[in-house]
């Protein structure tokens, strides 16, 4: 799965080229083999990395033969190595070295070699080899090392056990999904590791600021914060797929790709079928999705059920964590949800629902709501996010209060709610909104319930100046206020806040001052006072040389 790599820069993976240059020069300067082996999921930069070293290890003097393994089993014996000094013979000028690498084609050419000659073979490969590199050190650099044939298994082991009498290193890349079951590298690396000079390196995905250079660097310009996080969540940070989807987006492309989809797909396809129903579980649900949930989704014995989510993992497609179990890359969600028909899309989402219903807690609200609203049942989902936006609330998660109440909003859009009940409804999601500094939102939603009830009330003229207030705009909100004072439903048992409280919300929240309370110094509403003004002022010095004093907000301010 490589990429143009001419027309990116190497991200991300400085530290690693150095430790894996070092782990090959430093024992082959004493004379040793030295082996690096890189383990990484298909298109996260190994054949990138291979590259980088090996241009590296040239400019030290060092031989260099690079072939790639091709998934043709053992049809082609030492397929990759014949590749590496055909390459190689066209590079060479020196004149001894040409000769060398002519003469151990020549005995390819010439040799049938049978299972008694293995050997024999392995040694004059070996010699050959010796001649070419005329005492330099030699790195024998091989790609897609999953494909890698008999033969070249069996010269490997050769040479890493120091039979070839050479300063050699080996650098080969192998695609860790590929490595299912009883598949023979396995034991091949299994054994290599065994020695000192060999070492397996797990290449893991870009972190976020490397998938944001990255990125940043294919599209030629910076990238706005929701275009950066997008690439991030669905690309898991794997460079193939981080160069695709900005390569999309720099020349407009909307969707996803042809070949990502593929890719993905057929990566889905190579799994056993259980761990297919498992991953199709996990892309529908909200991750991380738990093993308990996941066990009443997939209906199987334990045992099956652990074995699918191995072979899922195995086939890099999921990661388990302390919490459950979610997708490596959510391109897959993408890919799968477009499979699916429309019946089929809700079937899961109701299984979820259901699964979720059957052991509620207060953590599975949002989820289930989120699964019905999917599933078509909007009655079930309204009922699930009242539920999840009154748990955050009572935790003071006013943000996902003010979301949960606004899925509450679109639910009960599709369910012929009454309109006391859509009322109540956007009273709570106003005062979510409000809570958590979505001011604008809490005005249109309060705007929107007083439509609904018609009249307007003093506590709506309350309420709207409050938000104001807290939106900084004061003018408004003194406004506001005096309107819930001339309001005919302003008594004293549902008129405006007490004395003190109102001024300090409706002007310090702006960082408006407002004057210290003192003898004498109170806010009148016409309706609890007997002082004849109608109007909210500042109360009047009670010297003509004095001046009122100034206080930040109070903690009874809300």
């Amino acid at each position: 799965m490589a990429s143009d790599v001419d027309a990116v820069p190497l991200v991300g993976r400085a530290d690693t080229v150095a430790m894996v240059r070092a782990a090959l020069l430093d024992r082959v300067s004493h004379g040793h083999t030295a082996a690096v082996f890189v383990n990484g999921e298909s298109g996260v930069g190994k054949s990138r990395l291979l590259g980088e070293v090996a241009a590296g290890l040239r400019t030290t003097g060092a031989v260099v033969l690079a072939g790639t393994c091709l998934d043709i089993g053992d049809a082609s014996p030492l397929h990759p190595l014949l590749q590496a000094l055909r390459r190689f013979e066209s590079e060479v000028s020196h004149a001894h070295t040409c000769a060398a690498v002519r003469n151990l084609l020549r005995m390819f050419a010439d040799e049938t070699p049978g299972r008694e000659e293995a050997g024999t073979l392995l040694e004059r490969v070996s010699r050959g080899l010796h001649l070419i590199a005329q005492g330099r050190p030699l790195v024998l650099v091989l790609d897609d090392l999953q494909w890698v044939d008999r033969s070249t298994r069996q010269l490997l082991l050769y040479l890493l056990a120091g039979l070839g009498d050479m300063r050699l290193s080996v650098l080969a890349a192998v695609r860790a999904e590929a490595l299912q079951g009883a598949h023979p590298l396995r034991r091949v690396l299994t054994e290599l590791r065994r020695l000192r000079s060999v070492r397996v390196l797990d290449l893991a995905p870009l972190d976020r600021a490397g998938t944001d250079q990255l990125a940043t660097a294919i599209v030629g310009r910076p990238l706005p914060p929701e275009a950066t996080e997008q690439i991030w969540r669905r690309s898991g940070g794997n460079p193939f797929v981080v160069e695709e989807l900005a390569r999309d987006r720099r020349d407009g492309r909307e969707g996803l790709s042809d070949t990502l989809r593929q890719i993905f797909l057929d990566r889905v396809d190579a799994l056993p079928p259980h761990a297919h129903e498992v991953v199709h579980a996990v892309a529908v649900g909200v991750e991380p999705v738990e093993h308990t949930l996941l066990a009443r989704l997939v209906r199987l014995p334990e045992e099956q059920l652990i074995e699918a989510v191995h072979a899922a993992i195995a086939h890099r497609l999921l990661i388990s964590t302390d919490n459950g179990y979610q997708l490596r890359h959510r391109l897959v969600a993408e890919v799968l949800e477009q499979e699916l028909l429309p019946a089929e899309r809700c079937a899961l989402h109701r299984r979820h629902a259901e699964a979720l219903t059957a052991e509620p807690t207060p953590l599975h609200h949002a989820r289930s709501a989120h699964h019905w609203r999917l599933a078509g049942q909007p009655v079930r989902a309204l009922r699930a996010a009242i539920a999840a936006a009154a748990e955050a609330e009572r935790l003071h998660g006013y943000a996902e209060a003010h979301r949960h109440w606004s899925l509450a909003l679109d639910a009960a859009a599709d369910t012929g709610l009454g309109t006391p009940e859509r009322i109540n409804l956007l009273e709570k999601a106003a005062e979510a909104a409000h809570h958590c500094g979505e001011h604008a939102r809490a005005l249109t939603l309060l705007e929107e319930q007083t439509t609904l009830v018609g009249a307007v009330t003093s506590t709506l003229y309350i309420r709207r100046a409050r938000y104001l207030a807290h939106a900084g705009r004061s003018a408004l909100a003194e406004a506001e206020y005096q309107r819930a004072l001339d309001a005919p439903d302003c008594t004293p048992a549902n008129g405006p806040p007490p004395p003190r409280t109102w001024p300090n919300c409706c002007c310090t929240s702006a960082g408006t001052p407002t004057p210290a309370a003192g003898p004498g110094r109170r806010w009148h509403c016409p309706r609890r006072s007997t002082a004849p003004p109608r109007r909210w002022c500042w109360p009047a010095p009670r010297s003509a040389s004095a001046r009122p004093t100034w206080r930040t907000r109070t903690p009874a301010c809300r």
